[in-house]
């Protein structure tokens, strides 16, 4: 796509799952992270206890993406 850097952060309530997500971008290698199988496996294995917790305690999140491309060009992403 061309894009020279990016980065993304994101932040969920309760903050519980940003505790675990900061831990396990720690400690699993990165390439893990641009693997569509590990990360649809991580959401399938995550969504139940996602989804119990929820029902408790209620949700929000946010994330935000910023990319810049090879010449300079700025897009940021927020949802």
């Amino acid at each position: 796509l061309g894009a020279k850097r990016s980065s993304v952060g994101m932040g969920t309530a309760p903050d519980i799952w940003n505790v675990i997500m900061t831990a396990m971008v720690r400690v699993l290698p990165r390439e893990w992270w641009r693997s569509e199988t590990f990360s649809k496996g991580l959401a399938r294995f995550s969504e139940p206890m996602v989804w119990v917790t929820d029902k408790f305690v209620g949700e929000t999140h946010c994330i935000r993406a910023d990319v810049v491309s090879a010449r300079g060009a700025r897009a940021t992403a927020v949802q």
